[in-house]
């Protein structure tokens, strides 16, 4: 039965519509959804890969886990596994499409698990989608510590918040299968100590103070009495110039002397660490005046270089690469970094004009030299003239450096400035936005404080160091941690996990509870974990390169370079501790020198004359010979160099001893090494050093001379350099090598050149 035109008419028109309907909704539409890892991906690698490469297996084959995106992310750092936008450099499409029969192909063929094409290609497309994982961390989720979450930490309570921690990391060890190590004899923990918090070995009489007193608190005294010592603020101050690249020259001409008294200045007076941070990342003003802006002028006319830097430091997260592209290994994208980095968009340098000193030319300063050469020439008799002749070069040459310091180094401010002004970069090419775009400033995780008409600047900082964001505390406890037990408690240094995927996320939340607890004041942080039982054990050693450390004891490691040095200064030099200086650097000079080569001549003359009246009247006074200094620096090492690390120029020169031994150029954060080298062993072996240590006077040599005997004198030298008395076993070794124990500076300078020496133990 045919239908009436208009019945037919309405059902053309629901048939169309309805096309209209999937035609609109279809292919074009689905092409704009992205692949859902969850339910598209997740299933076929649980299917085909979990089996092998999982915390299924005990051991995941090739050491790859693809049940976890923080392994996942570490994998694809040192073997690029899954390569976001890039499948053809991902080792995971290479392996799962290799021909049939490929001995490398994955699944293995005997697994009878392969994948099908579909499968190759929906994994080939999430890649080049980006390999966004959404939310999904890992497949196996840990339970959260809700008992943890919910203690009260009391960080006045030093004792109890130590054992607190014992008994995280001990729970921790005992569900790895593993034991504590055994506790550290009293001596080697006293060297250890002096070592962590103070960065150089006790001295023979320190430690024999230690070992003999019979007090029941002694190690706690010692502790606080280490903490409170310049010694703690020298070996701190050596450890943040490394982390925040800080030394003399900050950038081109740009001297550093304000912003490295700042920060031992900050340390000296325990600034809480929020507030210091807080400080650097919203400063105001000149170098001199405001010195916390030396942290944004150390990257003078490279604003993105301090950005990576502030994210790696403070944040303990990588995002440099997303700087160009999507981040290859980690969630954030070109476009997150570039609105982070608007927070700090308004912060501008600017140079103070150079004073007119600093503009005379170098000819006007030759022809003034020209003049008093030719007179120096000329014969004289007088006694007066002889003295100002010997006098003038050397004075004009002390001006020259003077001139060439104000040339070189002119004054800089920095403006915080009270609107943001961030932009895209004008190669931007993803659909989240367009070239040169405006963007607002955004945080990386968490929620922003409300601007309320502050800077973007100030409001970036408090975001940051917000005792509500997890990430800032469980940075720096994880940084505290790894500077006493050797090792960070989660993931790394540059590269923090979250608590849920550290191998102890009960001990990572707790020791991020007790820096807020202790109101980010550092050195209680580093009191609470100097008195745990876990620091008292005897030292321990990684499995394997790279592996996850559960904290049986410390973990075994090498002194840095500055501890090194800083412990042969302790054998070399009385009251070594009292000679680390907190004095104002001096500010540039105004605008009162000399303008022209004739006020040159006159300031020089003037200066001449003076000094000369003052050599006159020394030479006509009888003075007693300068009395011998308790011991004579060898010609390769002045009395002026024999000071700890922190005293010394920033960084040392680059043959220096120091720079030998692993002390950053300080162009990258935590830039310093720790691994031995050939080099290390001949300096040990040939430098003059050795020489300075042994004169009369020094700690060393009046430790071995203090007892005549032979058995004193090595006692001495192993106490001394050791931090612990020879056994049985090296006494015959001694006695058969060296034909007797007498020949005490030979044993001393080998055990300087030993493991046990170079070692934190």
């Amino acid at each position: 039965m045919l239908l009436p035109r208009i019945a037919l008419r309405a059902l053309f028109l629901r048939v169309i519509s309805a096309l209209g309907i999937l035609i609109f909704t279809g292919p074009a539409a689905l092409a704009e959804e992205k692949i859902d890892f969850e339910k598209q991906i997740l299933p076929i690698l649980d299917n085909a890969c979990f089996k092998c490469h999982s915390a299924r297996s005990k051991k995941p084959k090739g050491d790859v886990r693809l049940d976890d995106v923080a392994a996942i992310r570490a994998k694809t750092r040192t073997d690029n596994l899954i390569f976001p936008r890039k499948p053809e450099k991902s080792l995971l499409v290479k392996v799962i499409s290799l021909p049939a029969g490929d001995e490398d192909l994955m699944p293995p063929a005997d697994e009878r698990k392969a994948l099908s094409a579909e499968e190759v290609a929906l994994i080939r497309t999430w890649i080049s989608e980006g390999a966004d994982f959404g939310h999904w961390k890992s497949a196996t989720p840990r339970a959260l510590p809700v008992a943890v979450e919910q203690e009260v930490i009391n960080a006045a309570d030093v004792a109890a918040t130590a054992r607190r921690i014992d008994q995280l990391i001990e729970a921790g060890l005992v569900r790895a299968g593993h034991q504590p190590n055994p506790p550290i004899a009293e001596d080697l923990w006293c060297r250890r100590v002096y070592l962590d918090l103070v960065g150089r070995i006790p001295t023979c009489d320190e430690l024999l103070a230690f070992t003999r007193s019979s007090d029941p608190q002694k190690s706690g005294k010692l502790i606080n009495a280490l903490l409170a010592s310049k010694g703690h603020v020298s070996t701190m101050f050596n450890y943040w110039c490394d982390t925040l690249r800080a030394r003399d020259q900050l950038a081109d001409r740009v001297r550093g002397d304000f912003y490295l008294h700042y920060i031992k200045e900050s340390i000296r007076t325990n600034q809480p660490y929020d507030r210091w941070v807080r400080e650097l990342l919203s400063p105001e003003g000149g170098l001199t005046q405001s010195p916390a802006v030396g942290y944004y002028l150390r990257d003078l006319g490279n604003r993105f270089a301090s950005v990576d830097n502030t994210a790696t430091i403070f944040l303990g997260t990588q995002i440099g690469c997303a700087q160009c592209h999507d981040h290859p290994y980690d969630e954030w994208s070109r476009r997150a970094y570039h609105q982070f980095a608007a927070w700090t968009s308004a912060i501008s340098t600017s140079r103070q004009d150079a004073t007119p000193m600093a503009r005379l030319s170098e000819g006007e300063i030759d022809t003034v030299r020209e003049k008093f050469e030719k007179q120096i020439a000329r014969r004289t008799s007088s006694q007066r003239r002889l003295a100002e002749n010997s006098l003038y070069l050397s004075t004009l040459d002390q001006l020259t450096r003077k001139l060439m310091r104000q040339r070189q180094n002119p004054d800089f401010a920095v403006r915080n400035g009270p609107q943001a002004d961030g932009h895209l970069p004008s190669d931007y090419r993803y659909p989240d936005g367009q070239p040169n775009e405006a963007i607002e400033p955004a945080v990386l995780f968490g929620q922003a404080p409300p601007a309320s008409g502050r800077r973007p600047a100030d409001v970036f900082a408090a975001w940051l160091t917000a005792p509500e964001n997890p990430r800032f505390a469980l940075t720096i406890a994880n940084r505290m941690w790894a500077r006493m037990l050797g090792a960070p408690f989660s993931g790394t240094l540059e590269s923090v996990r979250a608590p849920e995927e550290s191998a102890n996320p009960e001990l990572t939340r707790y020791l991020t509870r007790v820096m807020v607890a202790v109101n980010f004041d550092l050195r209680q942080f580093q009191r609470i974990v100097a008195n745990t039982r876990t620091y008292a054990r005897q030292s321990g050693t990684l499995a394997t390169p790279g592996a996850s450390y559960d904290f049986p004891g410390p973990l075994l490691r090498r002194m840095s370079a500055e501890q090194v040095w800083d412990s042969l200064m302790a054998l070399a030099v009385p009251n070594l501790d009292g000679k680390v200086s907190f004095d104002l650097p001096e500010p540039a000079e105004e605008s009162d020198g000399p303008t022209d080569a004739s006020s040159v001549e006159e300031m020089v003359r003037t200066e001449v004359q003076e000094q000369a009246r003052e050599k006159l009247k020394q030479m006509r006074r009888h003075t007693p010979p300068p009395k011998p200094a308790p011991y004579a620096a060898s010609p390769e090492f002045t009395a002026a160099q024999l000071v700890r690390a922190s005293e010394l120029p920033h960084p040392a020169p680059e043959s220096h001893f120091l720079r030998v031994f692993g002390q950053s150029n300080r162009e990258v954060a935590d830039g310093g090494w720790r691994s031995g080298t050939v080099p290390q062993t001949l300096v040990m072996l040939n430098s003059t050093l050795f020489d300075v240590l042994v004169q009369r006077g020094t700690p060393l040599a009046t430790a071995m001379t203090r007892d005549h005997s032979d058995s004193g004198r090595l006692h001495a030298v192993y106490l001394s350099i050791l931090g612990r008395m020879p056994t049985l076993d090296e006494m015959r070794m001694i006695s058969s090598t060296f034909n007797g124990t007498g020949n005490t500076e030979a044993i001393a300078h080998t055990l300087l050149g030993t493991r046990q020496f170079l070692f934190i133990q």
